[in-house]
């Protein structure tokens, strides 16, 4: 979850860099994330949706979709379900009795997954 999560922020802020591909460019598809979920329950879901309406048509409607779902706190819900989710995982695997490896390669993982949102 923590990783999908992630990657819906790279689609949605990341930059050329982080996403591999247009910046915006899950809003340029109109592509209906977890994060535009979380953007629906909030009272700025009706600019939200005017400005999502308007992505595909370029740079500019793109910028003024990512302002709204961040004014909104929906990016910032994400981040902290993915640090939830996170944290949940470090002490499942603390409490679980794994072999070292084991919690090792899940600490490695989720630093990799916290690394990977966008700033």
């Amino acid at each position: 979850m923590a990783f999908q999560l992630a990657d819906d922020l790279i689609g949605t802020f990341g930059s050329r860099a982080e996403a591999g591909r247009e910046p915006g460019a899950d809003l340029r598809a109109s592509k209906r994330t977890p994060l535009i979920a979380m953007a629906a329950e909030t009272e700025a879901w009706p600019r939200i949706a005017s400005a999502l309406a308007m992505a595909p048509t370029g740079p500019i409607a793109i910028a003024e979709a990512q302002r709204e779902l961040a004014a909104s706190g929906a990016r910032e819900r994400a981040v902290e379900m993915i640090a939830e989710t996170l944290r949940a995982a470090r002490s499942h695997a603390a409490d679980a009795a794994l072999p070292r490896d084991a919690v090792v390669l899940l600490a490695s993982l989720a630093a990799a997954v916290e690394d990977r949102i966008p700033r």
